[in-house]
């Protein structure tokens, strides 16, 4: 089976206020701290989407299920049904059969389709994006939205892009201890320039990589501090931020994270597994001849012939 989709659907938790304060703040006779909004979600995993080999169509497979995982000897091209401008229904797409060619991960019949298009504006290195984010553009005619966000963790500040409506569904896809929206825009020329503007900036990047364990390891009320206070310095160097609402998207079990290891998928191959559950970029599985639970980055098993389920 290819894994096409970590399936989740974010649902809000809580709605509070967060002290935010300014260099100011800390002088004597300084500025007060002010207050910021935090939406905190919850992951609402809901499984993955499984694809047979050779079939276009997905099904669901939730927690619980038992699987076994493996390299993948193959991957499959990306291109599916699914709208480019709009939010979908994962379930009634169709994907491509056919493997990839090319490094974007399409097949030949499908490198230069919209998908193709917008893969290769929003993951392509560099300025070169931006020539595919005018042919997004022409093709979509304003029928998109964009928005540039940055977020935080330990200390340390992304900047990213995305449709609009994908926003919260990217936060869970990534580790964050919190994040904002920076603009919006129906241009994704806009969107993706700004964004490599902004990586651009000292003190900014566009990737943030850390291990399972240390994502657990998140100080909020620091990286909430870190993130305003860089978007003040921001819109004094000319960029016109505003702190507006902040936003964390948490796993659904968070004290179930502390019994994880993570794990490569050479070191399950062939194990009996359990599908538990999904956090920042990481499937947790559960092996019950170990009584231990085990998270492998997704994007190891995404999109190629990496899963056997067993029932």
């Amino acid at each position: 089976m290819i894994p096409r989709l970590v399936y989740f659907e974010p649902r809000l938790e809580s709605t509070s206020e967060v002290k935010v304060f300014s260099l100011q703040s800390f002088v004597s006779g300084g500025e007060p701290g002010s207050r910021v909004l935090l939406d905190r979600y919850r992951t609402g995993f809901k499984g993955l989407l499984l694809q047979p080999v050779g079939v276009d169509s997905v099904f669901l497979v939730g927690p619980g299920t038992k699987l076994r995982i493996k390299e993948p000897s193959q991957r499959f091209c990306l291109w599916h049904t699914g709208d480019i401008a709009e939010k979908d229904n994962p379930l009634s797409r169709k994907y491509c059969v056919e493997t990839v060619v090319t490094p974007q991960g399409f097949c030949p019949k499908h490198r230069n389709t919209l998908r193709a298009i917008y893969t290769l504006c929003f993951t392509l290195g560099g300025s070169g994006s931006l020539e595919y984010c005018r042919q997004l553009d022409k093709a979509l005619a304003g029928e998109g939205r964009y928005s540039v966000y940055a977020t935080v963790l330990h200390g340390k500040v992304k900047v990213g892009s995305t449709r609009s409506w994908r926003y919260i569904e990217r936060l869970a896809e990534q580790p964050h201890s919190v994040s904002t929206v920076l603009v919006e825009t129906t241009s994704s020329y806009e969107a993706r320039g700004l964004e490599l503007r902004l990586g651009r900036t000292s003190g900014l990047t566009e990737h943030l990589k850390f291990e399972f364990r240390k994502m657990l390891e998140e100080d909020l009320a620091r990286d909430v501090n870190v993130l305003t206070n860089k978007l003040r310095k921001l819109s004094q160097q000319g960029f016109a931020f505003e702190v507006g609402k902040l936003v964390k998207v948490d796993a659904d079990d968070p004290a179930l994270l502390r019994a994880v290891s993570e794990r490569r998928v050479s070191e399950l191959s062939d194990k009996t597994l359990e599908l538990v559950s999904y956090y920042s970029g990481y499937i947790v599985f559960y092996d019950p001849a170990e009584s231990a639970y085990a998270a492998v980055r997704a994007n190891q098993l995404l999109h190629g012939d990496s899963v056997v389920v067993l029932s």
